[in-house]
């Protein structure tokens, strides 16, 4: 029997040695995981049943498991090099064919899936024309690089929509007068057709691009001017008093005013004589129009009063007013494109109002906010320039947070939400699988999402080789998701998970199972020396 558990002990020994060999072959192999040899020991079976006294009848190998925890992520220079931190296996497919994997070497074939060095594509959830990931069935990732279709300004889908403007106008500069530019001949490029406005004409201008449907860049120039003191509620009130004091006024003369009271106070008193002497009826009457002629009198002396008392109240409210609209503001925004004119373009609530403070006037409706509306096509037209993009171009200019303060013209902010076309110039991965592509426009826009599997258990995963592994009835069914959910890592992008091997574990575990291969080996070679005794007898 010392044979068979002598021959068994180095079976095993050398399946031992074979899985150890294979963890030092793949110590530098991209997401490959280290295997394990687990041993059981053997007994025979017996019908009457063993006892304590049993003797085993050797060992077998019980299992081989794979240790599936991370390995050290390195960085690389690839974009599409995937290392997952965490939980988790790429999703790949081979004509339908649907394998596991945890190395992420990853490029782009000649059709713009992403694909591993044995041209397995990746799967993950596709991006709509807009950017917007859809996470439903896991579908082989293509990039789009076809041409970033362009965004007339305006038509963004950003937080804003339009001219973002957040400027300072210098509050101590004098009033101007804008002056118009010239209409232009339609088709003419002679030198006239190049506006450029006097600047005695305006305070401060500013310029920025802006875009049509098609792309087409435009240069819109703005010009602020300022109009004067704000015209207020305050100054109106006063403007109205002034009416009502002149009106009464109008009315008032101190020579009639004093005659009439006068005689009403004589007439008065002879009715009230013969009232005392004993009235009569016609006497009662003469009385009441003596009141009724003194009432008239007074009235024609309060009118002159109140006149002089508005008249004294309009003159303090101008004056205390007009010390109050000096330190406020009124501006008119003006705009020209591409260096025509001011012709073209057509500006709604293009006054900016600011209080006493330097900030925008809120209590005025749609207060900074001008809605613009450009004529392309004659722009384009008078410079002899054909464009088909829609006409016109309408957006809004949001001058909100702008301010009017006492130092230098300044823009803090000046931005727009249009872009012309743009070409797929790089691709960057995020940690949450999403695949971003950057454009030579300067935008960047969703191309897609990598899709993560993982499964309950791991280790019943059938391995295939070339890093793969395959749904087993062990393992149970994937369950599929965008990383960083559930029980699925994170992804590094730039990165590779490098194999998980420990060469010095695995050199001690070579060591142990050789000295158990040779120990077995001694224990044939004692029982043959036994047998051989035997023999010998006579």
């Amino acid at each position: 029997m010392s044979f068979q558990q002598a021959l068994s002990g180095l079976n095993a020994s050398s399946r031992a040695l074979d899985v150890t060999s294979n963890n030092v072959a793949n110590a530098s192999t991209v997401g490959f995981k280290t295997g394990s040899t687990h041993f059981a020991d053997m007994y025979a079976n017996s019908l009457s049943g063993a006892g304590s006294s049993s003797i085993g009848i050797g060992t077998a190998i019980q299992a081989i498991q794979q240790n599936f925890t991370t390995g050290n992520i390195t960085s690389t220079n690839n974009p599409l090099d995937i290392a997952i931190n965490g939980g988790g296996f790429f999703r790949m497919s081979t004509n339908g064919v649907i394998s596991y994997s945890r190395n992420g070497q990853f490029h782009l074939d000649s059709s713009g899936y992403i694909v591993d060095d044995k041209n397995r594509q990746l799967t993950g959830y596709p991006a709509d024309a807009t950017g917007k990931v859809v996470q439903s069935s896991p579908v082989a990732l293509q990039l789009d690089a076809a041409d970033q279709t362009p965004v007339a300004t305006g038509a963004g889908s950003g937080s804003f929509k339009g001219v973002k403007a957040v400027v300072n106008l210098d509050s101590r500069k004098a009033a101007t007068t804008w002056v118009s530019g010239s209409a232009l001949t339609a088709g003419s490029t002679s030198s006239p057709n190049t506006w450029s406005p006097d600047p005695a004409n305006y305070n401060w201008t500013t310029a920025l691009s802006i875009y049509d449907s098609l792309g087409n860049a435009h240069t819109l120039s703005l010009y602020a001017v300022k109009t004067g003191a704000k015209v207020n509620a305050t100054t109106a009130a006063a403007a109205t008093l002034k009416t009502a004091a002149d009106a009464a006024a109008a009315s008032y003369s101190a020579a009639n005013a004093t005659a009439a009271q006068n005689a009403a106070n004589s007439l008065v008193a002879a009715a009230q004589a013969a009232d005392t002497a004993g009235s009569t009826a016609l006497t009662q009457q003469a009385l009441n129009d003596a009141l009724a002629a003194q009432t008239d009198a007074n009235a024609i002396v309060d009118a002159g009063t109140a006149a002089t008392a508005a008249a004294s109240a309009q003159t303090a409210l101008t004056s205390a007013t007009a010390a109050s609209d000096a330190t406020k503001g009124q501006w008119e925004i003006h705009a020209g494109v591409d260096g025509t004119s001011d012709a073209g373009v057509t500006l709604t609530n293009s006054t900016l109002q600011f209080t006493t403070s330097g900030k925008l006037d809120t209590t005025v409706a749609n207060n900074g906010l001008l809605d613009v509306s450009i004529d392309l096509a004659g722009i384009t037209s008078a410079l002899g320039k054909t464009n088909s993009a829609t006409t016109p171009l309408t957006f809004q200019i949001d001058f909100t947070g702008s301010s009017q303060y006492g130092s230098a013209f300044g823009a803090n902010r000046l931005e727009q939400d249009g872009y012309t076309s743009g070409r797929l110039t790089g691709v960057a991965v995020a940690n949450d699988g999403t695949i971003r592509g950057n454009y030579s426009n300067g935008q960047s826009r969703d191309l897609g999402q990598v899709a993560l599997a993982n499964f309950t258990n791991p280790n019943g995963l059938a391995p295939v080789g070339g890093n793969q592994w395959v749904e087993t009835s062990t393992s149970g069914q994937a369950t599929v998701g965008a990383p960083g959910t559930s029980s699925l890592g994170v992804l590094q992008a730039s990165a590779v998970e490098e194999s998980n091997v420990d060469l010095t574990a695995e050199l001690v575990n070579m060591i142990t199972q050789q000295r158990n291969y040779q120990a077995n080996a001694q224990s044939i070679k004692t029982q043959d020396s036994i047998m051989q005794t035997i023999v010998n007898l006579r």
